[in-house]
């Protein structure tokens, strides 16, 4: 019998999006249940820790966004049972964690406009470049491991941002100087068990 599921996150893509194309990929049943912006601080003190995403397993809650997506890689066949491949693709999603999306929530956080312009030419100029670099030379095989994993799915939103000019002065160009995240962006994005949700969703 599988376990009853409900991910709660905002009507955006964020941190709950990779959560959704690993079930989307496993063809994993669950309730999504998207929360707007209006209604959110009148529900914050009765979510746990007051964020969001969360996710409910037979009506118990666990938190945070990158333990959701390991647990939904798992069911999806999307984490390695490698220790090493396992390791790797970890390693990728701190990195995702520290280097883009939190870099990317600070600069959200600047009031002045420009001020959060020189913070994010700084992200684009210092931060990003060796951080790319890195992973890039990781991705030589077109994923960060032998297949598909949640890790390459987490990067694929990060690099889906910058393609689609979600990000206001970040060229959206910018990751077209590494050739395998380009393939690997590629990859998920035509993966037959993928393609027709990206349809849907863009």
């Amino acid at each position: 019998m599988s376990n009853k599921l409900k991910l709660t996150y905002f009507d955006i893509k964020g941190r709950g999006e990779p959560i959704r194309i690993a079930f989307a990929y496993g063809d994993v049943p669950y309730e999504d249940k998207r929360v707007s912006y209006k209604d959110w601080p009148s529900i914050k003190s009765t979510t746990p820790l007051g964020k969001v995403p969360f996710l409910e397993v037979d009506g118990t809650v666990y938190t945070q966004g990158f333990a959701i997506l390991r647990y939904a890689g798992k069911k999806a066949n999307l984490y390695p049972s490698d220790e090493l491949l396992a390791l790797r693709v970890d390693e990728v999603l701190q990195v995702i964690d520290e280097s883009y999306y939190l870099k990317i929530i600070e600069s959200f956080a600047i009031q002045d406009a420009e001020e959060k312009k020189a913070f994010r030419l700084k992200l684009v100029t210092e931060v990003f470049p060796p951080v790319s670099a890195k992973l890039d030379e990781y991705c030589d095989g077109g994923y960060f491991g032998h297949s598909i994993t949640i890790a390459d799915i987490a990067m694929r939103e990060i690099i889906g941002w910058f393609k689609d000019d979600m990000l206001e002065d970040i060229p959206v160009d910018f990751f077209d100087t590494y050739p395998n995240l380009t393939q690997m962006y590629k990859n998920v994005t035509e993966d037959p068990k993928l393609k027709s949700y990206f349809e849907k969703i863009n």
